[in-house]
């Protein structure tokens, strides 16, 4: 296995060279190297920031500098309770001009080391020097080159000893990881060890079981061979103040294979920051199977993706880009008007169960067949054909036929420019046991609309064939003096026409208040 930072250390927080303020807190005080940067602050607040960073400084990230898009994390430990705004502050500048965000972990902290996160293209909380403004962020962030970080505590303390410190900066974007072998694949727990046993970086850690992200996770490098595969996991993505788009596990590689299984991949606070799944075009197999999926942002897959029976919860999109679709359930997509999962492969969606929450399950795009087979896919709760509801979304601009077959529903649709759709979803209902020359009439229910009918029947059964669509009720009537009715004809009310094939068995004591089977 080989891990690498994508990004560089900016302080390793061991020496008190170039720092403002601080002493070296040594023994046990420390998370990274030999020592942390240790303050006393008690009842006030102290910025401890320095000049002396990576090997890269100055830093640039305005939108087309050499840091765009980086993140900046670092470690803090209080021994003192702190402010509830403003506790825990970012810092950056640039030797004139002096910034600062604030960073107070959510819900509960008693102190301890922790790490925070920020993207440097928020907007400041405060100006503690200088000229920049609150609002000026990413431009204005062009020549960095004082980075650190300020912790407000409430109490007051006797005695003079550390009651803060920080340790090891960081920028950047995640970890890559690489190599491993069917026998010895990556996995999520290497990767953690990597950073948070050996590294420190704070991108990927653990707690009570469950694998913390506040950076993204590269699998492979379109280099070398990379295998990874992992079971039984669960990976959650912090509530961090991180870019919409930034937290992603991204699969890359034509070497490069990835098998997840039983895994359960959540966002922590998905109303703040969700995720991100990319399987690039170019990765040799991509396989996800029996995942409880989460508070995701985009998941886009390729040719060579499998996902198979998993659950997706509170996603917003999924694009499908020829990967296969089976057994999934997809429950409270959270996607407007819009559609869940863009399709251009829809004959690859089978025995899937889609339960509206908000907008269409599935949009066919302009890729898409003129006719597929739609297998065995469920859809509940959708609203009505040429709705925003409806459960799909025909935008490929042409006319479609849909062979809806094994059982599966027939999907309400809206059409958009262009675009026309033809459902079949071609059903059997047969009576059996006929005696010869029975007539048989079966009318839309409680009315005398006829829908079909023989007027005589031999062989001993009657076939009627039908487009199935949800709710369709009918009356079939047999006519025939060898029955034994209690009324002139055998009837058998209010039938629902169901949507896979079904045959009922017709007896010469025919019961008029006949069930359904």
């Amino acid at each position: 296995m080989a891990v690498v930072l994508i990004g560089e250390i900016v302080n390793s927080c061991d020496t008190v060279t170039g720092f403002n303020v601080g002493n070296i807190s040594g023994d046990d005080d420390f998370v990274e190297g030999t020592g942390a940067i240790g303050l006393k602050v008690a009842a006030s607040y102290a910025e401890i920031y320095t000049t002396s960073l990576g090997a890269t400084a100055p830093y640039d990230f305005s939108t087309s500098g050499g840091e765009a898009g980086y993140h900046y994390i670092l470690w803090f430990n209080t021994k003192l309770a702190i402010a509830s705004t403003g506790g825990l502050r970012c810092i950056m500048g640039n030797g004139t001009d002096r910034g600062e965000w604030d960073v107070d972990p959510t819900g509960f902290y008693k102190g301890g080391f922790l790490t925070r996160v920020i993207d440097p293209s928020r907007d400041f909380d405060r100006i503690n020097a200088g000229t920049w403004t609150t609002n000026g962020n990413p431009a204005q962030l062009s020549n960095i080159t004082t980075m650190g970080g300020g912790v407000e505590t409430v109490p007051t303390i006797m005695g003079n000893f550390n009651s803060v410190q920080l340790d090891q900066m960081t920028i950047g974007l995640g970890l890559v990881v690489s190599g491993g072998t069917v026998g010895s694949p990556n996995t999520f727990e290497e990767v953690r060890a990597y950073d948070e046993d050996t590294n420190f970086f704070g991108w990927w850690s653990s707690a009570n079981g469950t694998i913390i992200g506040k950076g993204k996770l590269f699998i492979g490098d379109n280099g070398g061979s990379t295998v990874f595969s992992d079971v039984s996991t669960s990976v959650a993505f912090a509530d961090e103040l991180v870019g919409e788009d930034f937290y992603e596990i991204n699969i890359n590689g034509t070497n490069t294979t990835c098998d997840f299984e039983l895994m359960n991949f959540s966002a922590a606070r998905p109303n703040s920051v969700r995720w991100g799944l990319t399987v690039e075009d170019n990765v040799s197999a991509f396989t996800m199977t029996n995942c409880v999926i989460s508070g995701s942002r985009i998941i886009k897959l390729n040719d060579s993706s499998n996902v198979v029976g998993s659950t997706i919860i509170n996603g917003l999109q999924l694009i499908q880009s020829g990967g296969t679709l089976d057994g999934i359930s997809v429950l409270n997509n959270s996607t407007g008007s819009t559609a869940y999962i863009t399709s251009d492969s829809p004959e690859l969606i089978s025995n899937s169960t889609f339960t509206f929450n908000s907008g269409h399950a599935i949009e066919l795009t302009s890729a898409v067949s003129s006719e597929f087979t739609f297998s065995n896919n469920t859809f509940i709760g959708y609203g009505a054909s040429g709705s925003t509801d409806a459960a799909i979304y025909n935008n490929s601009g042409k006319a479609v036929i849909i062979n809806v077959t094994d059982g599966g529903s027939t999907p309400t649709i809206r059409n958009g420019a262009g675009a026309s759709t033809t459902v079949n979803n071609a059903v059997v209902l047969s009576l059996s046991n006929l005696v010869d020359d029975t007539e048989v009439r079966i009318y839309t229910s409680g009315t005398i609309t006829e829908v079909a009918g023989q007027e005589s029947v031999t062989g001993g059964t009657f076939s009627y064939a039908y487009n199935y669509a949800a709710s369709t009720f009918v009356d079939i009537v047999i006519f025939k003096e060898s029955y034994l009715f209690n009324e002139p004809d055998g009837r058998i009310k209010n039938f629902e026409l169901g949507n896979t094939n079904t045959t009922i068995p017709i007896n010469q004591r025919f019961d008029r208040n006949y069930n359904n089977p």
